[in-house]
């Protein structure tokens, strides 16, 4: 899912190449492909999960961070660290045979998105099979 969110410009609004850092929250939120999302009901991603997931993202390294302050600057316009991007992962939603995982990207403070994804289960693994309810960008 972190592969294809950080290769697809129309999905992640970002050029393949142009992050420098990836700085990946170490919370799951339930509401994270909203813009309205406070972190409510946040739930900590085991470090296990956590190793896990940067194993299998071929794109980028990732940084596990607790805190979204220790990577945004706030002077003037807020904006991610080193030209990077902090990602904030969804809980995961049963849907059947799939579920559902929302995503945010925060890059500055005019550079957001935020959509779900659809993951199925197959003989190979998990893949992502396409997008489901709104998407924004900011």
């Amino acid at each position: 899912m972190l592969d294809r969110y950080l290769g697809s410009p129309g999905e992640s609004s970002f050029q393949p190449g142009s992050i420098t850092k990836v700085f990946v929250l170490a919370q799951a939120h339930p509401e994270a492909s909203s813009p309205m999302d406070h972190g409510r009901g946040a739930v900590p991603i085991p470090e296990a999960v956590q190793r896990q997931i940067s194993e299998l993202v071929r794109s980028e390294e990732l940084i596990w961070v607790d805190d979204a302050d220790d990577v945004i600057l706030r002077d003037g316009c807020p904006r991610v660290r080193d030209d990077g991007i902090l990602i904030t992962l969804g809980t995961i939603k049963p849907l059947g045979a799939e579920v559902k995982v929302g995503i945010n990207g925060f890059v500055a403070c005019e550079g957001a998105t935020w959509l779900t994804y659809v993951v199925r289960f197959g003989g190979t693994g998990w893949k992502v099979t396409g997008t489901t309810g709104d998407m924004a960008i900011a």
